[in-house]
């Protein structure tokens, strides 16, 4: 996978609406293919599931290390869906090894997240309650309220948009270097405030929402492809012009 930098990503600044551009972008690619793209937002979340309960422990802190792997896999896939309309599951796994070397990264970056609503957590509900992130056993969660495990939880949309709302899809898609991703993403995060803050703040409000309505995830799933959205339309026509691959 070849990597040219993209200097004309972000030299304008961008509206609010771009925002809702990416928005339209990302319900008309979900439409295209929604059973398997459904599927593939959702395995992500199964494996951290399964990690989590069935290793006792160390589940929490193992799908930490797991699931960013799986996701950057899933992403994959749902690029070959919408582009080639397959789901290429070996030719995805070809990839993957060929991006093995920002794999440490990808884990570190979600590491980070998870880091940063422990923190958070930490600061709402003290020591205890922050343990119940990590160890989510009967003790610790009789030392944690619903409110503060949703703040802690919504949280995570600030470092999340932050660092990988450009960068998740550069790293895996456009072979771009780990630093060099989270770089470009800052930038256009200063550059670009309005679009990026919008989707940050309401990336909360849904996560806090979805603490007290949990029926509202299935139609929180499709919301998934925003940032691949906006990396379509930021990167991929300029990426193309460079000479990235994006096979």
């Amino acid at each position: 996978m070849l990597y040219t930098p993209v200097s004309s990503a972000g030299s304008h600044h961008w509206p609010l609406r771009r925002l809702g551009d990416w928005l339209t972008d990302a319900w008309r690619l979900f439409r295209g293919a929604p059973i398997r793209l459904y599927a593939l937002a959702v395995l992500p979340m199964l494996v951290e599931i399964v990690l989590q309960v069935g290793v006792p422990r160390a589940g929490v802190v193992l799908s930490k290390l797991v699931v960013p792997v799986f996701s950057a896999w899933a992403v994959l896939m749902a690029h070959g869906v919408i582009t080639r309309q397959r789901a290429d599951a070996a030719g995805a796994l070809r990839a993957l090894w060929r991006i093995r070397r920002s794999l440490p990264g990808l884990v570190l970056l979600s590491a980070a997240v998870f880091a940063f609503q422990w923190l958070v957590l930490l600061l709402l509900a003290g020591p205890a309650g922050a343990m119940a992130l990590i160890a989510p056993d009967p003790a610790n969660l009789t030392s944690l309220t619903r409110l503060d495990g949703a703040i802690s939880i919504a949280s995570g949309a600030i470092p999340a948009v932050a660092l990988l709302f450009f960068a998740g899809s550069r790293i895996v898609l456009d072979g771009v270097p780990v630093f060099t991703a989270i770089g470009e993403n800052l930038r256009l995060l200063r550059r670009n405030p309005a679009p990026l803050f919008g989707w940050m703040i309401a990336n909360v409000g849904l996560l806090l929402g979805l603490a007290y309505q949990p029926w509202i995830l299935p139609l929180l799933l499709p919301l998934g492809l925003v940032a691949y959205a906006a990396w379509r339309d930021v990167f991929g026509a300029t990426a193309a012009a460079a000479g990235v691959m994006h096979d």
